[in-house]
């Protein structure tokens, strides 16, 4: 039988800036695929990843420790500094610095991959992977501030002209970026995103007490996890809570949980009215562990968006063996398959029923765990991190 054809060496660089403090989603995302990218190298002699060496670029220097990235920063105080001047100021020396700085960084490096998992990718002389996780900036600029349209609009473009590979995390992002004509078909590639094993612990002691430090028990609450922007669509959820009973929203208070975003002064005064009306608890940022026990306490997990990549916190509700509602949209449906209720983004109405049924009807939300816990076990960042090692073989590959 002949021998299976040996997989290339792969020299591999991995942009790590979306990893901050506060992690977003793809700051997730990045985090979980550096640490495996690491564990694959630790054990090569135990595999067949073949990367050679693994290096990590965070905006203007290589590092090694990404853990030390979750602390505060130069980098974290430029994308959360509240002042608006200094912010533009701070934005604007950054944006004309770190790319240059970047390029000659990665000039000396052609024979390696570069990998940017998000969205941008610098000038590099060597062969590039970009992930696009959604394309809400081009198919919907209305739900983003004018600068960071002007930028993407720019930006997103060279990217899919420098790469040899894009990796989108559902099969509905890549119909939409293949549809849009600026990339082979051939050179997209579906890598999902995962969920940790914490995400599927059970219930704990700590968990009761963790809950009622918020004034909170479980089983006694519907939770919403999503930024204060227009795409995340709060403004209807919360126009859809309000029209449940009053019994009903005295029983199950909705909790939301999120930083503010862009274009959101609709949603702070919504926020603002239904805090003020006594069944609305909104938490801002909430590190990781208490997301964790905010889950799996929640009666139902409602993600109402209007648009989503992915949609990672639906994810984790599934994981955690809560009921879920989420937006009747394609990419919602991929990841969550008959794990949720789907009510139009854009009917309150529609949006209104399937909060009540989570919260409500028995049958039904048994059905929701069961499937949600089943469905959630087919993801996990370690298959993540395999299939995008995949990627980097077909890359490496191509003369």
């Amino acid at each position: 039988m002949p021998a299976a054809p040996r997989l290339p060496t792969i020299d591999v660089i991995l942009a790590v800036d979306p990893i901050t403090p506060k992690l977003s989603g793809i700051g997730r995302y990045t985090f979980e695929l550096a640490k495996g990218l690491m564990a694959s190298v630790a054990h090569q002699g135990a595999s067949d990843t073949s990367i050679n060496t693994l290096r990590f670029l965070w905006h203007w220097k290589f590092v090694d420790a990404i853990d030390a990235l979750l602390q505060p920063s130069v980098a974290s105080s430029i994308a959360k500094n509240p002042d608006r001047i200094v912010h533009r100021v701070l934005r604007t020396v950054y944006g004309a610095t770190v790319p240059t700085v970047q390029s000659l960084l990665l000039s000396k490096s052609s024979g390696a991959i570069f990998h940017s998992p998000n969205f941008y990718l610098p000038n590099f002389p060597g062969k590039s992977i970009a992930t696009f996780h959604d394309l809400s900036v081009t198919k919907y600029p209305q739900w983003h501030p004018q600068a960071r349209i002007a930028h993407l609009k720019r930006a997103l473009p060279v990217s899919l002209a420098r790469a040899n590979a894009v990796i989108t995390p559902t099969e509905s992002v890549r119909a939409e970026l293949i549809a849009d004509g600026a990339v082979d078909p051939a050179d997209v590639f579906v890598v999902p995103m995962g969920v940790s094993s914490e995400w599927f612990a059970t219930p704990s002691i700590s968990d009761a007490e963790n809950l009622a430090a918020y004034g909170l028990q479980s089983d006694g609450y519907a939770l919403c996890i999503a930024t204060l922007e227009p795409r995340k669509n709060i403004v209807r959820l919360l126009d859809a809570y309000s029209k449940l009973s009053a019994p009903e929203r005295a029983q199950w208070p909705l909790v939301l949980c999120g930083q503010a975003g862009w274009l959101g002064d609709d949603i702070k005064r919504a926020v603002s009215d239904a805090v003020a009306q006594g069944w609305l608890r909104y938490l801002g940022f909430v590190p990781d562990a208490m997301l964790q026990v905010l889950m799996r306490g929640a009666r139902c997990f409602v993600f109402p968006s209007l648009y989503e990549g992915f949609g990672l916190p639906v994810l984790e509700a599934m994981a955690s063996g809560t009921p879920v509602v989420a937006s009747d949209i394609a990419s919602l449906r991929e990841v969550a398959a008959d794990a949720a209720a789907y009510p139009s983004p854009t009917d309150v109405s529609a949006i209104r029923i399937a909060i009540e049924q989570a919260l409500c009807d028995a049958t039904w939300r048994e059905s929701s765990i069961i499937n949600g816990r089943l469905r959630a076990k087919r993801f996990s960042w370690s298959r993540t991190v395999s299939e995008t090692i995949s990627v980097y073989q077909h890359v490496a590959r191509r003369i």
